[in-house]
């Protein structure tokens, strides 16, 4: 809960009102990521990424891509988010590698697709009961969807950093928001007793849980380039 009054903010997710879906991790925006990349807190969430990434860059098409790759114990599980990788298709092939029932690969593809919300399947791989399917499950650190604060917080604008220097039009949206609160919905925060992270839930002008994406994305808007 806040004391800042939250009326005036922007909300962001995969489906926000246009153009604010560009803010959510989930948006198609090609981040590049090469050992001269590589941070001392990236290297404490995953020890082996230098001897990975080697002497090449590697492109994934969305920063939730990254997040997840870095949960990789293997590197052919972590070559699977990058590239040519089957977790870096945005296909119906790829959704049918979680909804092989039927039609439900193609809808979830035209749904996913409106908005180019391509982060949508490493989020999916994310979920241990489909990287079981996938038999990515023993080599994913599962438990490592929340870090602690320092390391959490430097994490993450590291990566959002890259997102909006290596992507214009996600940036100039960005930007737009000016100084306005930013807000990651999730309707989840409104219920009482929810223990809600990344995002929130705006009633009356008051914010309910955490939102850290929000103020990460607040915090990288003000260290952009001015042009």
């Amino acid at each position: 809960m806040s004391d800042t009054d939250y009326r005036d903010a922007v909300y962001f997710n995969s489906n926000a009102r246009e153009p604010f879906h560009m803010l959510s991790n989930l948006s198609a925006a090609e981040v590049k990521l090469s050992k001269l990349d590589v941070t001392p807190e990236l290297l404490e969430v995953n020890p082996s990424l230098l001897a990975w990434l080697g002497e090449e860059t590697f492109c994934f098409p969305s920063i939730e891509h990254v997040w997840h790759a870095l949960k990789a114990t293997s590197k052919e599980v972590f070559d699977k988010f990058h590239d040519a990788g089957e977790l870096a298709q945005f296909t119906t092939e790829a959704f049918a590698l979680f909804f092989p029932k039927d039609d439900q690969a193609e809808k979830k593809l035209n749904y996913w697709s409106r908005k180019n919300n391509v982060g949508i399947i490493p989020k999916l791989a994310s979920n241990e009961k489909y990287g079981k399917r996938l038999g990515i499950a023993k080599s994913m650190n599962y438990k490592r969807e929340r870090l602690e604060p320092r390391l959490e917080r430097a994490v993450w604008k590291t990566l959002l950093h890259k997102k909006y220097a290596g992507n214009k039009t996600h940036a100039f949206c960005l930007k737009t928001t000016r100084n306005a609160k930013l807000v990651e919905f999730a309707r989840s925060a409104a219920r009482a007793g929810a223990q809600e992270h990344w995002g929130g839930y705006i009633n009356n002008g008051v914010l309910s849980g955490d939102n850290v994406m929000g103020l990460y994305l607040e915090e990288v808007r003000g260290e952009l380039p001015r042009e």
